[in-house]
């Protein structure tokens, strides 16, 4: 029996992995600027949708960026933890 919960607590971790990779909520982390990025392309893709909330947070979090569409390759942005609204 102790081999059938090892089983069934193993075919859980992926659903629970997941469900958390598909949450909206993203936990604070850095990006390094490539070439080719603008900072709406690297909002969506950390949060899945760009938005001016999203956008202020972001441009809150980093002070040193001036002007939205001002990032340059190399450029440390930190992202900040949002909530899932």
């Amino acid at each position: 029996m102790h081999s059938e919960a090892s089983s069934e607590l193993e075919d859980a971790f992926p659903i629970k992995k997941s469900l958390t990779e598909n949450a909206e909520m993203t936990p604070a982390k850095k990006v390094v600027v490539e070439q080719g990025d603008y900072l709406t392309k690297i909002i969506q893709q950390a949060y899945g949708k760009c938005n001016k909330t999203l956008m202020a947070k972001v441009l809150k979090e980093n002070p040193e960026i001036r002007e939205a569409d001002q990032i340059f390759v190399g450029q440390v942005i930190k992202l900040p933890e949002t909530d899932p609204r």
